[in-house]
């Protein structure tokens, strides 16, 4: 990768000496007591294709409160998925809802922008300074911690902070002696905007104080609703409440207030407050909450999880919140293998995202209000991407959570209009993004693995009924045919392959409940990967309803209508997790398997050629680290007997697609997968089945690691000597004794002790490549 920024040259040789750097004359809240949360660099991925936001969070929090550079039009958005790109000169403002990484977007909800003196209300073409009110920056009066951001608007002198609790934003504002203090909330602007987004908004501001407003938006999730609830640490001077609609058809009658400052409360489609604090001689601190449901219950929330006034002390909080939730890993390492993972386990940690109020209400996907009892109820769930690595990286670190994350899937369903879980769901609404049924194997994943605290039946229930339900994604002529038609079904191939797996996960879980008819029709189902397999020409493939191939056939071919979902025919014909060694057979054993592999990382590809594939990043040959479906790709040599290969293109990935700098990440991290994959890789071993109970071995790229497991168990990884001239696994050991196979059963790592690497500088040919060595599969090898 490139450096794209004329601002990052100063910033990469601060960081390498270990300076913040921060605007002359600004004082610097100390930072507080170090652990894992100081080794993060939320910089990392806010550039290029990451689409991660470097803001104030907390584990798995309801708030992401982060600035936003831009919200452009939806056409011209996908940079700005995440509000922020490091390449931007100006801050339009600070918003309080936001995706890591994701490639479609919505959010940025509340934003907020402190101003000192002018108030502009627009907020201005960032090309023109002083055409609104967004502000310039520079990198080098940023500092972004894990649970803290701060940034100089250089255009006010106006000193910004952010931190944050589960369901409350705290900003601290520092103006500038002398002039007037206003804090601009604006409920237009959205990321991936566009024209009548808005639906309707309203804004109040009561007697004491306190602001209030909700807004319903036509996005993503058409319908969703926003409430919040914001305070001020001291009394305002005044305020505007403004409706900037100017193209009304109908207005209706005024209420009471002929003037902004004279109205209590507003309601419309373009809504604008300002509220005044004249010159202020101390920081004005904000607190915001959010609620999905109502601003009576944005307030509640407010009071419990925000009372008082101390930004100080709710930034320790959140330092505190990240240092315990990474101590689950202790890496040994340099300081750049130290940032890269403990960025990547952070990044693991942000979704999916508590969606639920203090007092148990949440939205549900029927859009009526809902309450959890006895769970938490949590949402933003990127499905096609995080069943591959991130839900099980939580299923292995944090089973608590999955427990809690497998109950609100299964109360989603409850409330599904449409009688299945969630594919690509947030704030409890869905999306119908992406394809495939993957809560199954998120559910059966950690059912496999021994996570309990869910009601099984119910969640069988839900499983089976959403990978039964005839009219999403064709699943009725995929249950008929056995394979999904291209000529009813767009992307047809990716869906049948995609299907199969999860079915084969169901069988699993099913299998282990003892419901043995469940079992059998879904293991059956599970071999329907074969329908889509072409001998002749060696790849994946769409049927049409006849029985035959669509033709004509361009495996290189990606595109919207094509057989493929954000991939082509050399992407997605590697697609049969769960059987590996039936896919090996049907390509003709072994050491073809592997020459079509080595094809696959070779091949000279002109990236140019998926221009119109925005997702479609981070190429090695055909492979596509920058997108979920190459994933499990270079592990697949183990599966052919060619461990050292698996090693070798390891390598090759982990040195080319990740780096620790604001455009280290290849692709979009999709709400912690492209991390996930980076955290099960450093540390040696990586889930290519989910719902098996095994991880196929790869190679570390971190000296020493210590996973401390929840029942009380540590499980240890080392390797040695590790560096560049040793990229080969010479021989492994478990608790002292040799590892003659290239997977590791659950059970063997909650039982704890020590996996031992020997590094050396020539491959191994020899070790892990029998039969028996291998990962297991639905076939045997060469059936």
């Amino acid at each position: 990768m490139t450096v794209r920024s004329r601002h990052l040259l100063p910033w990469l040789v601060a960081a390498a000496f270990g300076i913040v750097v921060v605007t002359p004359g600004i004082a610097q809240a100390a930072s507080p007591a170090n652990g894992h949360a100081a080794e993060v660099d939320p910089r990392i991925g806010t550039g290029g294709d990451g689409h991660t936001f470097p803001g104030a969070t907390v584990p798995f929090g309801m708030i992401q409160l982060s600035p936003d550079t831009a919200m452009p039009d939806f056409k011209h958005a996908y940079k700005w998925a995440a509000g922020y790109q490091y390449g931007d000169p100006t801050i339009m403002g600070f918003s309080h809802t936001h995706f890591s990484g994701s490639g479609h977007s919505d959010l940025g909800d509340v934003l907020v922008m402190p101003i000192a003196g002018e108030v502009k209300l627009d907020p201005g073409d960032p090309a023109k300074p002083g055409s609104g009110y967004r502000s310039r920056f520079s990198h080098a009066s940023e500092v972004e911690q894990a649970g803290y951001y701060a940034v100089t608007l250089s255009d006010y002198g106006v000193r910004a902070e952010l931190t944050a609790g589960r369901r409350v934003g705290w900003h601290r504002y520092t103006f500038p002696t002398g002039k007037p203090a206003h804090v601009l909330l604006d409920l237009r602007p959205s990321i991936y905007d566009y024209p009548g987004k808005v639906l309707w908004a309203d804004l109040r501001v009561h007697p004491d104080g306190t602001v209030t407003g909700c807004r319903t938006t036509r996005g993503w999730a058409p319908g969703r609703e926003l409430c919040f609830a914001m305070r001020f640490s001291q009394p305002m001077a005044s305020r505007e409440l403004y409706d900037r609609e100017t193209d009304m058809v109908y207005k209706g009658f005024a209420g009471p207030g002929n003037q902004p400052e004279d109205q209590s409360a507003q309601n419309g489609r373009a809504l604008v407050g300002v509220f005044d604090f004249g010159k202020l001689k101390q920081p004005l601190e904000v607190k915001v909450a959010i609620s999905s449901v109502s601003q009576a219950n944005a307030i509640a929330n407010l009071d419990q999880d925000g009372a008082g006034w101390d930004f100080d002390g709710r930034r320790v909080e959140a330092t505190a919140a990240w240092n315990k939730a990474l101590s689950v890993i202790d890496v040994a390492g340099s300081p750049a293998q130290r940032t890269g993972f403990y960025t990547s386990l952070y990044h693991a940690m942000l979704a999916p995202t508590l969606s639920m109020d203090v007092n148990g209400d949440y939205r549900g996907p029927d859009h009526q209000v809902h309450h959890a009892d006895g769970f938490e109820f949590y949402s933003s769930w990127s499905m096609w991407d995080v069943y591959r690595a991130e839900e099980p990286l939580m299923v292995l670190l944090r089973p608590d959570l999955s427990t809690q994350f497998i109950r609100s899937l299964i109360a989603a369903r409850e409330a599904s209009p449409f009688g299945i879980l969630p594919v690509w769901a947030y704030q409890g609404l869905e999306t119908w993004c992406m394809i495939g049924y993957h809560a199954v194997p998120v559910i059966a994943d950690a059912y496999i693995k021994g996570v309990r605290g869910f009601d099984a039946d119910a969640a069988m229930q839900a499983m089976v009924a959403s990978a039964t339900y005839a009219p999403y994604g064709d699943l009725g002529d995929y249950m008929k045919l056995g394979y999904v038609p291209i000529d009813k079904e767009v992307e047809a191939a990716s869906k049948t392959l995609e299907y199969a797996y999860d079915d084969w996960s169901l069988a699993q879980m099913a299998k282990a409940m003892g419901k043995t008819d469940i079992a059998a029709t879904f293991e059956q189902r599970a071999g329907n990967w074969r329908n889509a397999w072409d001998p002749k020409t060696g790849f994946m493939r769409a049927k049409l309803s006849n029985g035959q191939f669509r033709e004509p056939f361009d495996p290189a071919f990606a595109g919207y209508g094509s057989d493929y979902t954000e991939g082509n025919a050399w992407q997605y014909s590697w697609y049969v997790p769960q059987d590996a060694a039936g896919l090996i057979g049907a390509m003709g054993g072994d050491a073809k398997f592997t020459a079509k592999l080595d094809q696959v990382f070779d091949a000279k590809v002109d990236p140019a050629q998926f221009k119109n594939v925005e997702d479609i990043t981070g190429l090695i040959g055909w492979y596509a680290h920058g997108n979920e479906p190459s994933h499990h790709i270079a592990y697949l040599y183990d599966y052919a007997g060619a461990p050292w290969k698996t090693q070798q293109r390891l390598k090759q990935i982990m040195d080319s697609q990740y780096a620790t700098r604001p455009d280290g990440l290849a692709g979009n991290d999709d709400l912690g997968q492209m991390s996930a994959w980076y955290v099960f890789t450093a540390l040696g071993f990586y889930p290519v089945t989910p719902a098996s109970d095994e991880y196929a071995i790869g190679r570390p790229f971190v000296p020493k690691a210590a996973l401390h497991l929840s029942n009380g168990r540590t499980f240890s990884v080392s390797a040695a000597p590790l560096d560049d001239a040793h990229p080969y696994v010479g021989a492994v050991t478990l608790n002292g004794k040799p590892l003659d196979r290239v997977y590791l059963h659950h059970a063997e790592i909650l039982a704890g002790g020590e996996l031992h690497f020997s590094m050396q500088a020539a491959p191994n040919m020899r070790w892990g490549t029998d039969d028996a060595a291998r990962p297991t599969a639905m076939s045997r090898y060469g059936q």
